[in-house]
């Protein structure tokens, strides 16, 4: 992977509609615990994670609620991930706007990545995660110790939230502390292991998950 500039500050925002982003501006990013990279695709207006459920429901007899069994055999098919290609230092502000046509789990994720050889494909070193889900949002915090993947629950806030419905999802970092606003929802945590330097983007899982537009600033 070249080496970016890490001197210009970030400034960019996108919608998700067809001609209205490319994709050759994002790099696609997988969990360090599951070896599928996931995809998207375009519809007019947004664009969605690939699921086996979304394909072919039918043939697949799918059930949601395997889908959301972490036991299930096919939650691993609907992770999609992707981050824009410039990192971030410091203080940042990111935000997009997301729905889930189930229960989950849109989110907002930054990270770290591992040296790859592999420019457009990715995967996390670290990575932390706000996520989007009918009962609230969870933030978790993703790291390797002894070779072994550590997911673990940092922060919570309980708020309905609905399916077919658009939200925005603003997650502002300053310093150690992460600021989280959605809808009427507000809370913060502190955090003093976040990096210096990270990458900010999406992903899709636990379901089909549609996302409408994107921005980060510094």
């Amino acid at each position: 992977m070249a080496t970016p500039n890490t001197d210009e500050k970030v400034d960019y925002s996108c919608v998700f509609s067809e001609q209205h982003w490319r994709a050759a501006d994002w790099l696609l990013v997988k969990r360090p615990d599951w070896d599928h990279y996931g995809d998207w695709r375009q519809y007019a207006d947004f664009i969605e994670n690939v699921t086996p459920m979304a394909d072919d429901p039918a043939a697949l007899e799918w059930k949601p609620e395997e889908g959301f069994d972490w036991g299930g055999k096919l939650i691993t098919q609907t992770h999609a991930g992707m981050v824009y290609g410039r990192p971030v230092n410091g203080d940042f502000v990111v935000a997009s706007s997301m729905a889930f046509t189930y229960r989950m789990a849109p989110s907002i994720v930054f990270g770290t990545l591992v040296p790859s050889a592999r420019p457009t494909h990715q995967e996390y070193l670290e990575s932390w995660e706000i996520v989007l889900w009918d009962e609230g949002i969870n933030v978790w915090q993703q790291t390797i110790a002894n070779h072994a993947v550590q997911w673990t629950l940092i922060g919570y806030a309980k708020h309905p939230f609905h399916r077919h419905t658009r939200y925005t999802l603003e997650v502002r970092r300053t310093k150690q502390t992460l600021d989280i606003r959605i809808d009427a929802l507000r809370f913060g945590l502190l955090d003093p292991t976040l990096p210096a330097q990270c990458y900010v983007g999406i992903t899709g899982c636990e379901g089909v998950n549609r996302f409408y537009d994107f921005r980060v600033e510094q």
